[in-house]
């Protein structure tokens, strides 16, 4: 599945869900009714490096990131103790190699935010 066909499988399989382009990725919110500014984070499809993201190496063909929202525990039954954010350009001091695909990641950016993100990289082949 390429990203596209992921965004139209979320928008198809969840009802209330808005999209906003920011930063060369699509956010995921749930706000049913609008009664929320963004509404309730969901998921983020990144497929680019961006100036201070570039730990995934999203320039390679066929790659994305998927980042979802998962819990303070969750996030420290999935890799321990939450770091804090990076410095502008940096990533997270943790042991991860940021680039393999097809596995559950911290994110290497925003470990540390409220709502907690955690990151799979796949990989998409043309047939």
């Amino acid at each position: 599945m390429n990203a596209k066909q992921l965004e139209y499988w979320i928008l198809d399989n969840y009802q209330g869900v808005v999209v906003t382009d920011a930063y060369r990725e699509r956010s995921f919110f749930y706000n049913p009714d609008g009664s929320l500014p963004k509404g309730i984070y969901l998921a983020t499809i990144k497929e680019s490096d961006g100036p201070n993201d570039k730990a995934s190496h999203l320039d390679r063909d066929g790659i994305y990131r998927l980042s979802l929202g998962v819990g303070k525990k969750q996030y420290q039954l999935l890799f321990g103790e939450i770091p804090k954010r990076p410095s502008k350009g940096d990533i997270v001091g943790l042991d991860f190699d940021f680039t393999i695909t097809g596995i559950v990641l911290p994110h290497p950016i925003y470990p540390n935010l409220a709502l907690k993100l955690y990151t799979t990289l796949f990989s998409f082949q043309n047939p």
